[in-house]
């Protein structure tokens, strides 16, 4: 009897998928807000707005911003991945129990996340405990590249995003997007939608 396990690779994503984003979201507009000057819209309406692709410059139309877009835009990329906006960045509830399901059925996991600040990244890892479940973590723009020639049909990639849904279609991989993460449902495109990750472990499929 073959003890191989289910999948061949699994490829999951991180922001949004295993961890809940929106308040490091939030707050780092808030400070951004606070420093140019404007009126912050309630935490509710930016996430409904992020989850629904509302274009930045509405967003700061709605904030009264009295900066430009470009302040706006440099003064983010600068500050999201930074530790004071990291440590609002929670585990969801589920993911343990997830990443247990992993290791039971795949014979490789891998991390691809499009976070720049790989340093950061992987000191938030570290003190969530979560790099131990895989063998492998590849962050930044190019992430999809890396992972080209390492997958067979039994491979899967799960996350929240167009860009995780793209990284399926270029591996030919099978892709399940969690819909309760950065993006609405109704823009996602998958071989299957999920609430939330306990449905994987859960049901078993």
């Amino acid at each position: 009897m073959s003890d191989r396990k289910r999948f061949d690779y699994v490829f999951c994503d991180l922001d949004g998928t295993l961890l809940e984003d929106r308040f490091r979201h939030y707050e780092c507009y808030k400070a951004i807000v606070k420093k140019y000057g404007g009126k912050c819209i309630s935490l509710d309406e930016y996430w409904n707005d992020k989850r629904n692709k509302v274009k930045r410059t509405v967003l700061l139309e709605k904030t009264g911003f009295r900066g430009t877009y470009d302040d706006y835009l440099n003064e983010w990329l600068a500050l999201i991945e930074k530790p004071e906006f990291l440590k609002y960045e929670i585990m969801k509830p589920e993911t343990p129990e997830f990443l247990k399901w992993i290791r039971e059925n795949a014979e490789h996991a891998v991390l691809i996340t499009q976070r720049r600040n790989r340093e950061s990244l992987l000191q938030q890892l570290e003190d969530l405990e979560i790099s131990v479940f895989f063998e492998e973590i590849i962050s930044g723009d190019h992430k999809t590249e890396l992972l080209e020639g390492r997958y067979n049909k039994d491979s899967l990639v799960i996350g929240d995003t167009e860009a995780d849904e793209e990284t399926a279609k270029r591996l030919g991989c099978t892709f399940i997007a969690v819909t309760s993460g950065v993006r609405n449902e109704k823009y996602l495109a998958a071989d299957r939608k999920i609430t939330g990750l306990k449905e994987l472990y859960e049901s078993g499929n």
